[in-house]
């Protein structure tokens, strides 16, 4: 037992009164501690039931937990806390002792931009998550997100992907479910959050009717949607959507069909491909590049990392002129891994054949609490921020 900690002398399980009917129960042997005898009582199966069981399992567990962190983790899980948090590395990107990458320090938004936001939606609520930047501290490392409930009448899917634009315009991709929530292929929905009402104005609708599981990425006044599950079938479709003409386009496909890809836009002319599951359920190792100026996809002369070979949907951001920084992701599981590594990625687009290189980097990332939320993480200003979620306080 975990330290000094004893069973209680006497407990008790509060039962409700039975009812009536035979099927509507069940039968439950309980003992109470300071009479040494076992007794057999009715109780109703229903959601109270449920509700005594779980704090029953939950607080009788921790008598057989020997670590403190693993008592709390269980405990918090119990009460259901959750919270959204955000991180920032600074200046650089370490590759070892004698090699960094600098990052960059050009401002992702605007000059004039007002709502300058790392972000997150929530699934399954109507919960969106704002990190205002021009009031975080220069020297907080963490820092919690403000939670506004938002006016629609709608729970936010969970397979929707979100983005910010340098003007400071939130869209969110698949926000709204168009099928039934047993039978869901996902949607083609695109909504913007208005700032004034907090609430979800509705754009214009993709060209395919259901789409989950895609990339998402903003460019150069586009937004760019990426493979996924369409129709309920596997799909390399790709489409951009045009901000100004409120318009989407259809694009060349990738040469791969991919569901859970991850994005990057790079240097405002191509957006790269990164992991994505098959339909064999295959993590994909390859790397592809998407030209928008030639609409043209190409498979790059470069591998991902062997750390990585079962990972698929980590965190991707370009961080200068030719280098992405890659983090994050689950494993084929769908878990978090115990030890966040980051990547990078260094393009060299002189070089033939399309070479790149990817090297592990030194940088502590945490992980262990949560994982990190797609599309929240930015390049500002000389530092990478990125939310997560699930963070486990003590």
């Amino acid at each position: 037992m975990h330290g000094s900690q004893e069973l209680p002398k006497s407990f008790k399980l509060e039962i409700p009164e039975a009812k009536k009917t035979e099927q509507d129960v069940s039968k439950k042997f309980t003992k109470d501690a300071t009479i040494n005898e076992y007794k057999e009582v009715q109780i109703e199966r229903n959601k109270d039931y449920l509700l005594t069981i779980k704090k029953e399992l939950t607080a009788n567990s921790l008598y057989f937990v020997e670590d403190d962190f693993t008592r709390d983790v269980i405990i918090q899980m119990a009460m259901g806390k959750r919270k959204v948090s955000a991180f920032r590395l600074k200046k650089s990107v370490q590759i070892s002792e004698k090699e960094e990458v600098l990052i960059d320090k050009k401002s992702y938004f605007k000059d004039n931009c007002e709502k300058q936001y790392v972000h997150c939606f929530r699934a399954n609520t109507k919960n969106l998550y704002l990190l205002d930047l021009l009031k975080l501290s220069p020297k907080a490392l963490e820092a919690n997100a403000e939670k506004v409930e938002l006016d629609i009448d709608f729970e936010i899917s969970p397979h929707h992907k979100s983005v910010i634009t340098p003007n400071g315009i939130i869209f969110v991709v698949g926000a709204k479910s168009e099928s039934s929530p047993a039978y869901d292929y996902g949607s083609g929905t695109l909504h913007a959050y208005s700032y004034g009402t907090n609430t979800l104005v509705e754009k214009k609708h993709m060209k395919v009717a259901q789409r989950k599981e895609f990339g998402l990425c903003y460019m150069s006044k586009n937004l760019f949607v990426i493979g996924g599950v369409v129709n309920g079938e596997i799909s390399g479709h790709c489409e951009r959507y045009d901000i100004l003409a409120n318009q989407w386009i259809t694009l060349a496909p990738m040469p791969r069909k991919l569901r859970q890809v991850s994005v990057c836009a790079f240097n405002g002319a191509y957006v790269y491909r990164f992991f994505g599951i098959d339909s064999g359920n295959n993590v994909d190792t390859s790397i592809e590049r998407y030209d928008a100026l030639r609409d043209k996809w190409t498979t790059l002369n470069a591998r991902i990392h062997p750390n990585l070979k079962d990972v698929y949907l980590p965190v991707c951001t370009q961080i200068n002129s030719d280098c992405i920084f890659i983090f994050g992701g689950v494993n084929i599981n769908g878990f978090p891994p115990k030890f966040c590594k980051g990547y990078v990625l260094k393009i060299d687009e002189k070089r033939e054949n399309n070479a790149a290189e990817m090297s592990e980097t030194k940088n502590f990332i945490p992980s262990l609490a949560g994982s990190f939320t797609q599309n929240s993480t930015l390049c500002h200003a000389g530092e990478i921020l990125f939310l997560r979620e699930s963070k486990i306080s003590f």
